[in-house]
């Protein structure tokens, strides 16, 4: 936490203290409401400026009473906690899933058109395909395939699955990774929905290319219109310069791309310990697509405290058609950091009760705590909202 954040912080509790004192005594619905309105305008102004530094919970905690007041002054639809969304405890390498591999980048996709979700992760050898030979209430992951569908191995695949060209399969994405500059890689999805094949990879696919953006995208139907389109985030060896926008402004079965947008609804910088990788779903259920990112583990070197990796929530208060994102948020909704460098979300309904689960891969790393390495694993945090 840098030295200004922990002044921010310091001046929440003593303002948040002033206000409960108020409200304790009884006095403060007889003060002037242009005192009382600046109080609790500076009070939620300190509080969502720390919301992706320190975890909510703490953040309420603070807030004590005066939470009520200060969070129903918004006016940007449910609530800083996500609403009644409620998060399980993690559930660690769920429904028969192991490994040995030092990263777990999950992607989830019913690629055979049983009705279940099937998962993909990444391995040293290429991409590992593991079916789930369960049901759409009951997963069960059988052992990896590696390569599976003809799809020709490469280095550091991050698969992203949609129909991109609107024929009823799904199609792999990837953006590609190099020093040379980046561009899309379009897997077509030549087989059936139940019966997968897939081509050689188009390099630069649907004009997107030489893009100095991470491999790690979004592709889903951001603004509501029909067809896909493509969230990233700017690749800068020295920092970070926040997601950007590629719409398609094609159609559903031609896709075709706009330039890149920069800082698009209301999307700034993330959070210095985001790790940019993000996960795209009706978090909330309120028909429009949320965000999460995952987090990196941290070193304090003045404490000498290690802090888990977790998870930052964007939440959508626009609509559907036009989104717009609150500021980021730090592990809200129950959601708990992992003992791991880093963490890689997803979201998928994975037991078919109608809402958004989140699971997660994670980078194996090193654990400060006990001085040795840690394995990577996949977490299953079910959404528990009544």
């Amino acid at each position: 936490m840098s030295n200004f954040d922990r002044h921010n912080l310091q001046r929440l509790r003593r303002y948040s203290g002033r206000l409960n004192r108020l409200m304790q005594e009884g006095v403060l619905e007889g003060m002037p409401e242009r005192k009382r309105s600046r109080l609790v305008g500076k009070i939620r102004g300190l509080y969502e400026s720390l919301l992706g530094v320190v975890p909510e919970a703490t953040l309420r905690g603070i807030l004590a009473a005066g939470a009520v007041l200060v969070l129903g002054l918004s006016a940007c639809g449910p609530g800083p906690s996500g609403g009644d969304v409620s998060f399980g405890l993690p559930v660690e390498n769920p429904y028969g899933f192991s490994t040995d591999a030092y990263v777990v980048f999950p992607a989830f996709a019913d690629i055979d058109g049983d009705g279940d979700q099937d998962l993909f992760t990444v391995g040293e050898a290429g991409l590992l395909f593991h079916e789930n030979t369960g049901s759409p209430v009951s997963p069960s992951f059988a052992a990896p395939v590696t390569n599976p569908f003809g799809i020709a191995p490469i280095d550091y695949l991050l698969p992203s699955f949609a129909d991109i060209d609107g024929d009823g399969d799904m199609d792999l994405l990837h953006m590609g990774y190099g020093y040379d500059g980046m561009g899309l890689e379009f897997y077509e999805n030549t087989g059936t929905a139940t019966s997968p094949a897939f081509a050689a990879p188009v390099v630069g696919a649907f004009g997107v290319t030489d893009l100095d953006v991470e491999p790690f995208i979004v592709v889903a139907d951001l603004d509501g219109d029909g067809d896909m389109d493509v969230l990233a985030n700017t690749y800068d060896y020295y920092g970070d310069t926040g997601p950007v926008f590629l719409e398609n402004t094609g159609t559903a079965t031609s896709p075709a791309f706009a330039a890149l947008a920069v800082n698009t609804f209301g999307i700034g910088d993330l959070p210095e310990y985001s790790n940019r990788v993000m996960a795209a779903g009706d978090v909330d259920g309120d028909g429009d697509l949320d965000i999460i990112t995952g987090g990196r583990g941290r070193y304090d070197y003045s404490s000498y405290t290690y802090s888990d990796a977790g998870f930052y929530y964007l939440e959508n208060v626009g609509s559907r058609s036009a989104p717009s994102f609150r500021a980021p948020r730090l592990n809200p909704m129950g959601l708990t950091a992992l003992d791991s460098e880093s963490t890689y979300p997803t979201l998928v309904d994975l037991d078919a009760d109608g809402d958004m689960d989140l699971v997660a891969g994670t980078y194996g790393g090193y654990d400060f705590d006990t001085f040795s390495y840690l394995p990577a694993g996949l977490f299953y945090f079910e959404n528990r909202t009544l």
